[in-house]
């Protein structure tokens, strides 16, 4: 079974863009924090969200932003424009329950956060930073 489920601080402005087929994705930084004191560690992910969850995405999140990213692990290679060989691995975000605002900075308003569907958690409700352990 390839899931990763990981919590973190969205590290720069999520990149919206259309592919030429129409469909809507969506690209950021996650930082997540590993470790406690002198042995904390941050490890940055890069995420892939499409379509409902892209749209969800442009909408919500930003720099900042806390929250529950769960997907599968993905590895892919590309040319780069000096010809070398680029090899990226990536987080592509799942389609139903991929990305969940987990507080913090950004997200919605308190009255955005009620009119938030109940699919787009991935805990099947909202979460409040009293239901978060850390």
């Amino acid at each position: 079974m390839n899931k990763v489920l990981v919590s973190g601080y969205v590290g720069k402005e999520p990149t919206i863009k259309t592919t030429t087929s129409g469909k809507k994705v969506a690209t950021f930084p996650i930082a997540v924090n590993d470790g406690w004191g002198e042995r904390q560690q941050t490890y940055w992910h890069n995420v892939v969200a499409w379509e409902k969850k892209a749209d969800f995405v442009e909408k919500y999140v930003h720099k900042g932003t806390k929250l529950y990213v769960s997907g599968k692990l993905t590895s892919r290679s590309y040319e780069a424009q000096d010809g070398s060989k680029k090899y990226v691995t990536e987080i592509v975000a799942d389609p139903y329950d991929g990305i969940d605002l987990a507080g913090g900075k950004g997200g919605p308003s308190q009255d955005e956060q009620s009119q938030t569907p109940q699919q787009e958690t991935m805990f099947g409700g909202s979460v409040s930073d009293d239901d978060i352990p850390f």
